[in-house]
């Protein structure tokens, strides 16, 4: 049985007055106040009555001149938050693959310079895939706010995984919610600050991309702005219409721009504004990024104890690469079970010289030694677009070994390391902002992996498994999906502490009930995905799995 978690508490009573309950308004923090009396009420105008009761509401939330206003400015970014997370979260996770002083040979360019002084409009910066177009993105820039910390330096960084972020919309909204928080020089029109802050997150309120159209180029036009754009390619992928209206959008904001892509940008205003450059691994850094790959590693111990044994590893971790840092990094993830210098060189020699070869030698190994980590790799690769937090995904992964009962779930769950290993460079951990994470992260004592999301180390990892897993294997993984998420249900149920019981999936998110499912169960907050999968293998769906999920008698809805 659970314990109940300590910092869920009965919702403080309202006030009350001659007897009679009166609402609980809290609003101070917003800049609103509130005088609630038997007596007279007034709103500038407006007045009106609760239980024939008169309310007197004074707003001194956009009293003030709003663009200049600090506290309405806050309200109006946190607001839009939600819109530049996935941005930030991969600008943050690709800066944090940075090999130390690596990189710096971009910022060099004669057209980086050009481009940074403002001599050029338009930067695109191609480089084939694994090359590390990412990295250099956010390398690009974290030096422009070193160096320009008086300018707007925005971003945007599209992902297959993300696709809801891929509209013009959402992008103009990251751009002004970065603006926002730069800092006070970017002036927006009052009311549609107003709306931003009292929208609370709801996209339903918000603003179209044509209503914000003319604001952001007026906001963005007289600070000194660059806008970083990430993986152009996997904006709306194989749409090249949608791609260049993008693109053409973006040059009307009159900024400096740098596009990183597979193929060429399509700019549309090239002549004697416009450069290009080429981004690949160089030898230089990936000897770089070998050496400090090993500093500290187990492997690096194994190659120091044959004379030359890394100098050898490296160089054919240059020949190897062929400007793509991808192939050093699996290589050298391939490489971290081997305990002596012979089974480094014969995994060196097995080693493929491209990214599919080394794919497929990963699934291979994988089958062969670690066949339990593959529901989770079809799983990503069945629900591309869904974004589930890795305590959730490990509670998948031991669904079936779970008997439920008084066996608590954890001590049957692998840790994140044991995945990892598993997939020998496959699959990365990264962070990442999770539903069912939501209130968890000031948890006491810390639960692992808050926070925490896998995915695949590479964009071409998804489309080599999307071209190469058979469609029986994935019809199997939907079943086995459908039927471990039937188990699962009523074996947490069967656990539920009674107190727990009647949480509903529209109440309030730090509910007692909602707050038990996230400490413990977190999976539960993906159940209905089981669904999704159920119809397209209805016919062999075991009865006897679907029954007891439906009839359980315990009143607590998952959500």
């Amino acid at each position: 049985m659970r314990p109940v978690d300590s910092s869920s508490s009965e919702t403080p009573r309202s006030p009350t007055t001659n007897g009679v309950q009166q609402p609980n308004l809290s609003l101070g923090a917003v800049g609103i106040e509130v005088q609630a009396d038997d007596a007279s009420f007034d709103v500038g105008g407006h007045a009106f009555s609760y239980n024939n009761n008169a309310l007197a509401v004074t707003n001194n939330f956009f009293g003030q001149s709003s663009a200049n206003n600090a506290q309405v400015r806050d309200f109006a970014a946190r607001s839009l938050r939600a819109a530049s997370a996935s941005h930030d979260l991969a600008y943050s996770n690709a800066l944090a693959q940075r090999t130390p002083d690596t990189g710096q040979w971009f910022l060099e360019l004669q057209e980086f310079a050009r481009w940074k002084s403002g001599d050029l409009q338009l930067l695109e910066c191609i480089g084939t895939p694994g090359a590390g177009k990412t990295v250099m993105s956010s390398i690009t820039i974290e030096h422009l706010r070193k160096s320009r910390s008086e300018a707007f330096v925005l971003y945007l960084y599209h992902q297959t995984r993300v696709p809801h972020s891929q509209t013009l919309h959402t992008c103009a909204l990251a751009l002004l919610c970065q603006a926002l928080e730069k800092g006070s020089e970017l002036i927006l029109p009052t009311e549609l600050l107003r709306t931003f802050a009292l929208q609370h997150g709801s996209a339903d309120r918000l603003p179209t991309y044509e209503l914000l159209r003319p604001d952001l180029i007026q906001a963005l036009a007289g600070p000194d702005t660059y806008i970083v754009v990430d993986a152009l390619d996997e904006y709306n992928i194989g749409d090249v219409v949608a791609q260049t209206e993008f693109i053409r959008e973006l040059e009307t904001l009159n900024v400096k721009i740098l596009v990183t892509s597979r193929s060429h940008v399509p700019f549309k205003q090239k002549l004697g504004n416009f450069a290009s450059c080429k981004i690949s691994a160089l030898p230089d850094n990936i000897r770089a990024f070998v050496n400090y790959s090993m500093e500290k590693s187990y492997l690096g111990d194994v190659l120091r104890r044959g004379d030359g044994t890394l100098d050898e590893v490296r160089e054919a971790a240059v020949n190897k690469a062929d400007g793509i840092f991808l192939s050093t990094k699996l290589l050298l993830t391939a490489m971290r079970g081997c305990h002596i210098i012979s089974e480094v060189k014969s995994r060196l020699q097995e080693s493929s010289s491209n990214l599919n070869g080394t794919y497929e030698q990963i699934l291979i190994h994988i089958r062969a030694t670690s066949p339990w980590i593959l529901p989770l790799i079809y799983f990503m690769v069945i629900f591309v677009d869904r974004t589930i937090g890795a305590r959730a995904m490990l509670q998948y992964l031991a669904c079936d070994s779970w008997p439920g009962g008084s066996e608590r779930i954890e001590d049957y769950i692998r840790g994140a390391d044991d995945v990892l290993a598993s997939c020998r460079g496959l699959v990365v951990l990264v962070d990442q902002q999770n539903e069912e994470d939501r209130g968890a992260q000031h948890a006491t004592p810390a639960i692992p992996d808050v926070g925490k999301g896998f995915q695949f180390c590479h964009s071409t990892a998804l489309d080599y498994l999307q071209a190469h897993i058979v469609q029986d294997a994935l019809s199997e993984a939907r079943l086995a999906l459908v039927h471990r998420f039937l188990s699962y249900a009523p074996k947490l149920l069967a656990g539920v502490p009674k107190e727990m019981g009647g949480a509903r999936p529209d109440e309030d998110s730090y509910s007692a009930g909602r707050l038990y499912l996230r400490r413990w169960y977190p999976l539960s907050f993906h159940q209905d995905l089981w669904q999704h999968c159920a119809k397209q293998v209805e016919e062999s769906v075991d009865r006897a799995a679907v029954d007891p999920y439906f009839s359980h008698p315990t009143s607590l809805t998952l959500p």
